[in-house]
């Protein structure tokens, strides 16, 4: 019995299929571009629905902020602004999932071990990574988004790193 990983490379190489391998990636492909695109309708729409009805708990964790530290209701404007903020992230994943979705159709189409597929599975990581450094910077942008309503707070800031020193920042008692 051959490798099924063998076989597909000389599919790719000779364009000769033994055992249908090439026509089950064909088919799994065509599924996934199905799912890439049912991501990149569902995702946007979990986004508004999420900053939308979640509470207030679940958006601070967004924003790596105690839950204590929320001190008055959310304001609409917050939650649109900070929904808007993770909004960048999102289109930076959805464009990689577009990549994705390109490289599934050329699998799809049989060309499986191509320039052109090595391409869209670079791109897609490209887009992927940045999404996840761009998530890292949403998250305090939408900290101080969700925290810029809160009183002024007394005395000097600690000095130090990490998130007990952010805390204890955040946490001073108010003046007054």
């Amino acid at each position: 019995m051959r490798d099924s990983n063998a076989e597909v490379t000389e599919v790719a190489m000779n364009g000769v299929s033994n055992d249908g391998s090439l026509r089950q990636v064909r088919r799994i492909s065509a599924v996934m571009v199905w799912a890439c695109r049912a991501l990149m309708v569902v995702m946007p729409l979990a986004l508004v629905g999420y900053w939308g009805w979640a509470g207030p708990q679940s958006l601070a964790a967004q924003g790596n902020v105690p839950p204590s530290l929320l001190m008055a209701p959310l304001a609409n404007w917050q939650r649109v602004v900070s929904a808007l903020v993770m909004a960048v992230p999102l289109v930076l994943l959805l464009w990689g999932v577009m990549q994705a979705q390109r490289c599934f159709v050329l699998f799809a189409r049989g060309e499986v071990f191509t320039s052109r597929t090595t391409a869209s599975l670079r791109r897609f990581s490209g887009w992927v990574a940045t999404a996840a450094l761009a998530a890292i910077l949403a998250s305090a942008v939408i900290s101080v988004v969700l925290t810029v309503t809160n009183p002024p707070i007394c005395g000097s800031l600690p000095s130090g790193s990490g998130p007990t020193m952010c805390s204890r920042c955040f946490s001073r008692p108010r003046c007054g």
